[in-house]
C-alpha cells in the first residue's frame, strides 16, 4: 500500500493536508496550534476512524508526548526519545506504543535523496516514510510504503508526528520559499536500520 499525505495549506496557526492514495482522497488530517505554545491538537479521518492526537506533558525519557485517540478511546502513545550512543554522540528515535505494541521510528538523512524514515515492529520492518530534499512555500509531503493495509494506520500517525514535532511552526506565516534540507546521516546503527531494496516488496 502506497500512501501520501499532501500538505494543503499553512495558516499562522493551522495546517492542512490530504491523505491520498492513487491520487484520490481518502482522509484528511488538521493541525491546530496556538499562542505562546509549539504543542497542537491534530484530528483527522481515515479508513472511516477519527484520529486526534493531544500532547499529554512532558515525561522523563520522553520528549513532546502525545495521546492518541481513535473514535474517542485513548489507545496509545508516541513520543521522541534519545539514544546515547558515546560520551559526545546520541541519535533520536520515536515511540509509538498502539495496543500494546511498541513501533519504532529511525531517520535517515540520505543528503540530496532526502530522507527515508523506516518503521519497525520488533525487528521486522512495516512501513516507510520518505520526506522531500526541497520544500516549496513551506508545504511538506510525506510519501508513506506500507506492507499490510493494518498498519497503514500506524504510519499516517507517525508522519503526522513528525511534522508536529520537525517542521510546524505555530505564528509563523507561510511565504513563497524554496528549503533545502540535504542532511546526511552517518550513524552505523540508523544506516543499518534503512534497507533500500525493502520498498520493492510493496504493492500499491
Amino acid at each position: 500500500m502506497i500512501i501520501e499525505l499532501k500538505q494543503k495549506n499553512k495558516e499562522l496557526f493551522e495546517a492542512n493536508f490530504e491523505i491520498l492514495q492513487n491520487n484520490n482522497q481518502i482522509g484528511n488530517i488538521n493541525i491546530k496550534g496556538k499562542l505562546g505554545s509549539m504543542e497542537v491538537k491534530a484530528t483527522g479521518v481515515f479508513s472511516n476512524q477519527e484520529l486526534e492526537l493531544n500532547y499529554k506533558g512532558e515525561r522523563n525519557g520522553q520528549y513532546r508526548p502525545y495521546n492518541i485517540t481513535i473514535d474517542k478511546k485513548e489507545i496509545g502513545e508516541i513520543y521522541q526519545c534519545n539514544k546515547k550512543t558515546g560520551l559526545f554522540s546520541s541519535y533520536d528515535y520515536i515511540e509509538l506504543l498502539y495496543n500494546s505494541k511498541k513501533y519504532i521510528e529511525y531517520s535517515i538523512g540520505l543528503g540530496k535523496e532526502g530522507g527515508k524514515l523506516p518503521i519497525y515492529l520488533n525487528d521486522e520492518q512495516i512501513a516507510q516514510i520518505d520526506t522531500e530534499a526541497i520544500i516549496y512555500d513551506d508545504l511538506y509531503n510525506y510519501k508513506l510504503y506500507i506492507m499490510n493495509n493494518e498498519n497503514a494506520l500506524i504510519a499516517i500517525i507517525i508522519a503526522c508526528y513528525n511534522y508536529i514535532n520537525a517542521c510546524f511552526e505555530p505564528g509563523v506565516k507561510q511565504e513563497k520559499s524554496i528549503y533545502k534540507n540535504y542532511s546526511k546521516t552517518f550513524d552505523k546503527y540508523l544506516i543499518s536500520k534503512y534497507n533500500s531494496d525493502w520498498i520493492k516488496n510493496v504493492k500499491e
